[in-house]
């Protein structure tokens, strides 16, 4: 990730993250990118992976998040 950071430094001339990050997310995260209108979906790819993780939740569970905007078309069940 350093490196991945460093060259975008060097490209943009900014940081590639704003604030210094945990690099995962947790249910606390997930409670407020719901609040902020995100639903968050799982990758149909990843199904087995991601049954993996409901059977031992120490595993990841992999998804992707859909903004739903304020009085518009939710997108997020396409």
């Amino acid at each position: 990730v350093a490196v991945l950071c460093q060259r975008y430094q060097v490209q943009y001339g900014f940081e590639l993250f704003l604030a210094p990050t945990r690099g995962y997310l947790d249910f606390g995260d997930k409670t407020a990118l719901e609040l902020l209108g995100v639903a968050l979906r799982p990758y149909p790819q990843l199904w087995r992976a991601n049954l993996r993780a409901l059977l031992r939740p120490a595993r990841p569970w992999h998804a992707y998040g859909v903004w739903r905007r304020a009085g518009g078309i939710d997108h997020s069940r396409r």
